[in-house]
């Protein structure tokens, strides 16, 4: 898959969707709660995971060998924007209920609560951009999916108390 124009492509479909997302999210909220708001953001994360798994290569992260090119399923435009549609919906999800909950758990105190979640934030992603360039894709797609489901556990259950009174 060597069609660089996708990259810009999926630039603007992950920005629209962090519009639209936010917006989704709080409508589904409205209509439902935020427990289900947590799992259709896990469900959606673990099926682009699930998708990337089966249309990039296994080194794909860590190899730019153009023989590296063993795939499940042929990889087309369209499956990469999928994937950016459905991560970049979860990551406006994550984003809104964790800044909620932050704001719930430190009070009136939203300057801590922001640095507390935006620094925890850094952290997280600073490791998993690090590992990145140490294991193969597909074991990183699977370490992703565990504390993607890991992190709607602890949002579901380990946060309920702040998370039913949104």
């Amino acid at each position: 898959f060597h069609q660089r124009s996708v990259i810009n492509l999926c630039g603007l479909v992950i920005g629209f969707c962090t519009l639209v997302g936010a917006l989704a999210f709080k409508k589904l909220r409205d209509l439902t709660n935020n427990t289900v708001c947590t799992a259709v953001m896990v469900v959606m994360a673990v099926a682009a995971c699930a998708l990337s798994y089966l249309v990039f290569p296994y080194n794909a992260n860590i190899s730019l060998d153009p023989d590296n090119t063993a795939v499940y399923v042929t990889p087309q435009t369209y499956h990469v924007i999928i994937i950016s549609i459905l991560l970049s919906l979860t990551d406006t999800g994550f984003n809104v209920l964790g800044f909620s909950v932050a704001a719930m758990m430190f009070g009136g105190d939203t300057a801590t609560a922001y640095s507390f979640l935006d620094t925890t934030f850094c952290i997280g992603n600073g490791v998993m951009i690090t590992l990145a360039g140490f294991v193969n894709l597909h074991a990183y797609l699977i370490l992703l999916t565990v504390l993607t489901i890991l992190t709607g556990l602890g949002y579901a259950v380990g946060l309920r108390k702040y998370i039913i009174q949104l």
